[in-house]
């Protein structure tokens, strides 16, 4: 999963991105779905989403996948965020960081907290 926040910046969770095997790249989506809620329902409708090409990615530079934590003595996730740009911009409306005078003071470089859910592992 991730999150419109631009146009056409998805923010996501590394592991989500990728995955490492052998110290090779072995997955980066070529496609992103913006706006859909339910990923295998069918009986959304088509007009609520739209799949756009992706650009390109980055990826935090701190990231360490979480199959190297055991051998590495790493924290689980460290630096698990990443930016995936789309060839062309969302119709969808990218979601609101912050709003009213807060949204006033953000910079950037500022720091901010970004958080999740779900398994990393079954």
């Amino acid at each position: 999963g991730g999150s419109l926040i631009a146009p056409d910046v998805v923010l996501t969770a590394a592991h989500c991105l990728l995955s490492v095997d052998n110290f090779e790249v072995v997955q980066i989506p070529r496609t992103v779905t913006v706006g859909r809620h339910i990923l295998y329902w069918e009986l959304e409708d088509p007009d609520a989403y739209e799949t756009i090409n992706t650009a390109g990615y980055k990826i935090h530079h701190s990231y360490v996948d979480t199959s190297f934590d055991r051998a590495m003595g790493t924290l689980p996730g460290h630096g698990d965020v990443a930016l995936i740009k789309l060839e062309r911009a969302s119709k969808i409306k990218p979601a609101k960081i912050s709003r009213g005078a807060a949204a006033d003071r953000l910079g950037v470089g500022d720091r901010l907290t970004v958080l999740g859910y779900g398994l990393t592992e079954a």
